[in-house]
Formats: structure tokens, sequence, C-alpha cells
């Protein structure tokens, strides 16, 4: 009877012990060991174009969403400023994502700078001019002999009154100001400025205005556009797709959130007025989501016009390889694996 007793517990012993590397087995994914289960986050960096406010909020959401803990990565968002090259903070590895224009990128790719879009944000670019609704300004035939703000790399206006054969000399350049009082007042004519910036402050106080947009002139440009390195492509491509596909997600979510995804940005500036920041994110919507394709798709036609003014206006010397300056390839692998 001993023996028999004895025999049934060892079986009982070995059957509990299977159990439990049954359990310990399921409890690591397929094809992993123990360690590789616990592998640690991929730290991130990102450069923004500017301050921390609504124009990030997808990265916001991403971050804050946990969309980016999802890929297995910690994401730092670094704001901009005037006196930083988000471009050269990419180039050099002291970031590894960037938020940039689209020109610009073009420009540096000419200048042999090794940086390559992978996704644009902003597929209409906000930038507007915009005149008082009783001024008589509605057309850029009406800015000649007028005062215009002309920013310095601005090759859209240039190009958008030549398609009505006037030339920048027939206007009155007005260097750029953040202070609008001499819009206000009339002693500017033309403000050049952000549809989701500059256009809500006029509008806040009262003005009604003119809106001349470059697209109505076949004009067209990206901005907000998603930068990294020719190095990080090559040696990180997982984490790339990665970053995308959180980010992409991130702005997914402040597209069909715009009220709480304005306000995220009081997260790393609680200065900011929430009301304003709500209305910068959903006056950006329809330029994010303009309903064509995916969010963050490029066209060829549209990156081939961008290059095609520049050339013209020799803010680039000579052809540039398109290759070279965008690529699709993370994308396509994103919204594949989607479907």
């Amino acid at each position: 009877m001993m023996v028999t007793k004895l025999g049934e517990e060892s079986k009982m012993k070995n059957a509990i012990t299977i159990l439990i590397w049954a359990v310990l087995a399921l409890s690591v994914p397929a094809g992993c060991t123990k360690e590789e289960a616990k592998k640690p986050s991929d730290k991130i960096s990102v450069q923004l174009k500017w301050l921390h406010q609504a124009q990030f909020a997808g990265f916001y959401a991403a971050d804050q969403k946990g969309f980016y803990t999802e890929e297995n990565i910690e994401v730092t968002l670094r704001p901009g400023g005037v006196d930083i090259d988000e471009i050269e903070m990419v180039n050099s590895g002291r970031n590894d994502f960037g938020i940039v224009s689209a020109p610009l990128i073009i420009a540096k790719r000419a200048e042999g700078v090794a940086i390559k879009a992978i996704a644009v944000i902003l597929r209409r670019d906000p930038t507007v001019y915009f005149t008082l609704k009783g001024s008589g300004i509605r057309r850029p035939t009406d800015f000649v002999g007028r005062k215009v703000i002309v920013f310095p790399n601005d090759f859209a206006l240039p190009a958008m009154l030549s398609k009505r054969d006037l030339r920048m000399d027939q206007l009155v350049a007005v260097p750029p100001s953040f202070e609008m009082e001499p819009f206000f007042t009339g002693d500017v004519d033309v403000w050049t400025g952000y549809l989701t910036n500059q256009v809500l402050t006029a509008r806040q106080k009262g003005h009604k205005l003119n809106l001349i947009f470059p697209d109505d002139y076949g004009i067209h440009t990206y901005s907000d556009v998603i930068i990294t390195s020719d190095r990080m492509i090559k040696e990180n491509p997982d984490q790339v797709e990665r970053f995308l596909r959180a980010t992409l997600q991130g702005w997914k979510w402040a597209i069909e959130n715009p009220k709480e995804a304005g306000v995220l940005a009081l997260k790393y500036d609680p200065k900011k007025d929430a009301k304003r920041q709500i209305a910068e994110m959903e006056a950006s919507v329809p330029l994010i989501h303009t309903g064509e394709d995916n969010i963050g798709w490029m066209k060829k036609e549209i990156w081939q016009g961008m290059h095609d003014l520049l050339l013209n206006q020799d803010i680039i010397v000579k052809s540039v390889d398109m290759g070279n300056v965008y690529t699709m390839e993370f994308l396509k692998k994103i919204y594949r694996s989607e479907k």
C-alpha cells in the first residue's frame, strides 16, 4: 500500500511540474526567450518644427494615448525655435526624427544633406495671403503696388504672381513680423501667415478677411513633413516603421477627436490657452485629412512640382534625384498591414 501511495504522489508531482512549465511557456510569445520578451523600450527623440502647440497634436496623442508604448518605444518630443535647425539636428544624429517643410528638404538634399521624408502631416500647406475684407484686395493681381509681408524663403508668392504674369518688384515687400497691428490699421495691405495661426488671430480680433491660397493658383506644397536620416533608415528600419505607425495612429485619433487633441498641448506648455489650441487643431484637420488618401501619404507629382518651382527660381541650382528626397517604403508597409 505504501509503495502505491508514494507512486501516486510522484505522478501527481510530475503532473504539477509539467503544468507549471506549460503555463510559463504560454506566457512568453512564440519564438521569444524570456529575455527577449523583457526587451527595454527603444528611446527615440523628435525635433519639432516650432514650440509646443496643437500643431503637433498627433505626436502628443501617440505619446499620451499609449500608441508609442504599444510599439515598445519611448519618445522625447523636443520643441523647436528660431535658433534651432531642425534638419541639422537630425542629420547630426542628435535627434532621430524631425518636422520640417517640404521645400527645405529638397533644398538641403540638393546640398548633399542625407535626410529623407517618410510621411507628410500637413498635406495642404497652411500658408495663406490675406487682406482685410474692405480692402478690395482679393487676388494676386491686386497685390501690385501694395505693401505685402514677404518671407525670405517664400517661393510660393513669386510662383503665384508669375501665374498672372506679375513680378515681385511690382509689389512693396515688407519684412515679416510677429506684431500684426500694422495690418489691422491698414499700414500693411497683405499679410502672409498660417491659416492655423495668424488668420485665427485676426478673426478673434473681429476682422473679416479675404484669403488668397497658393493652391488655387496651382502652387501645391507640403508642410510639416516627418524626416529622418539615411543612416537611421539603413540601420534601424524597424524603429522607423514602429515610430511612424504609432505617430499616424496618433494623428488619426487627433482628427477624430479635435477638441480633446487640441488641449493635449497643455501638458507640454501649461501656459497655452485651451480654446486657442482647440481652434488651431480644428483649423488643421482639413489640411491633414484631405479625403484623397491615407493620412501621411505623399504624391510624386506634388514633390516634383515643388522641385521644379525651386529649380525655376534658382533656389536650387541643379536637379535633385527625388528618390533621395522622400520614400514611400514605410507608409506602404504600414497601410498594407492594416488591410
